[in-house]
């Protein structure tokens, strides 16, 4: 009958002082390619230099070589966060390998990316590389972007004042 007390109390002891919180990472299954290229910040495909420990976080400051960008800024990609662990949804990244990147950005408006998002090595990420090599070239004079088409506004109106100032001086001669 003692034993059992004391195994009972030993129990609740145990209970009582392990830690009150536990988190471990639980993820929804990532949405297809062109779903997470419209909610990411930046996708770009990337060399992994080096992951360093942030002190006083339980984050990794990766940095990344870029090899090629598909949304975001090529430079701001060089360096994102992840969590140190799975556990914590953090991506388990291996210096040297290359990747497809979905970063989104966090409350402190820093690049992130986790287990949570299509992250993926470029040898996993076939159907990504599919959707992602069938867009418009980024920047491309081709395709519309909005710096091309105000470009050409700019340099139309540009003309209609010339040509209107010039028949005015035409018309006073």
């Amino acid at each position: 009958m003692k034993c059992n007390m004391f195994l009972m109390m030993l129990v609740v002891l145990i209970i009582a002082t392990a830690p009150q919180k536990i988190y471990a990472c639980s993820c929804a299954p990532p949405p297809p390619p062109a779903e997470a290229f419209a909610r990411a910040e930046a996708v770009f495909m990337g060399k992994i230099n080096s992951l360093i420990p942030v002190p006083s976080t339980y984050l990794f400051l990766v940095k990344i070589s870029v090899l090629k960008t598909w949304k975001g800024n090529k430079s701001e990609a060089e360096q994102i966060y992840t969590a140190r662990d799975e556990a914590a949804c953090g991506y388990p990244f291996t210096t040297g390998a290359t990747y497809v990147i979905y970063a989104y950005r966090d409350e402190t408006r820093t690049l992130r990316t986790g287990l949570c998002v299509r992250t993926a090595p470029i040898s996993k990420a076939e159907e990504d590389l599919k959707f992602l090599n069938s867009l418009p070239a980024k920047d491309s004079a081709c395709c519309g972007s909005s710096n091309i088409v105000f470009g050409d506004a700019v340099l139309f109106l540009g003309m209609i004042i010339f040509l209107i100032k010039r028949n005015k001086n035409t018309v006073q001669a």
